[in-house]
């Protein structure tokens, strides 16, 4: 299974979740690719992603996260052993998502919801400070990223394989070209 996680305001129908999706309908079908959407709320999203994998009955399972997934794959990662690719992850959203708190709206769905400071709390406690399992990561950043500073990722994920790349943007643009060397990365295929 490669289980796709996507960012805060984001959905199932982000541009990377749906190209990487059409992707591997054409070249690989049989991975099991999941996109599911999550919670707005840190813990009931992280309860989703446990959930889903705890579900999943093939021991090949890995994770992509964008933005905010980045941050939950990371965790994820950490707690199961699991590969992941970390797509311009967010470092600290307990700080950045401050500026969220109140209401909101997801740029996809319309869906409202309010944002409140347990949630940011919520956001604390699953944070990895120290990553000890570098080999199970792969970093992409783009420096142009409007969003976030790709130097908190770098210094982060310094000893994970990086991929760095000048320019492009917050959804990494032109990110489908890489989509043969994630699953290789990943080993979800013989």
């Amino acid at each position: 299974m490669l289980l796709y996680i996507h960012g805060f305001n984001s959905s199932p129908q982000s541009w990377k979740a749906r190209a990487l999706g059409s992707w591997l309908s054409q070249h690989y079908p049989q991975i099991d690719f999941q996109v599911p959407y999550l919670r707005p709320y840190p813990a009931e999203a992280i309860a989703q992603l446990s959930a889903l994998i705890d579900s999943c009955e093939d021991d090949r399972i890995a994770l992509i996260g964008s933005s905010l997934g980045g941050y939950y794959a990371s965790w994820l990662a950490e707690r199961l052993n699991l590969r992941a690719v970390l797509v311009n992850p967010s470092i600290r959203p307990y700080e950045l998502l401050r500026a969220y708190l109140g209401e909101n709206r997801n740029f996809y769905n319309e869906d409202r919801y309010l944002f409140e400071q347990k949630h940011v709390d919520e956001l604390l406690q699953i944070n990895t400070p120290v990553i000890k399992n570098p080999d199970n990561f792969l970093l992409m950043v783009q420096t142009g990223d409007e969003t976030l500073n790709f130097r908190e990722a770098t210094a982060k994920y310094c000893h994970a394989e990086n991929i760095i790349e000048w320019g492009g943007d917050h959804g990494f643009k032109d990110f489908d070209r890489w989509f043969s060397y994630i699953i290789r990365f990943l080993k979800l295929v013989d």
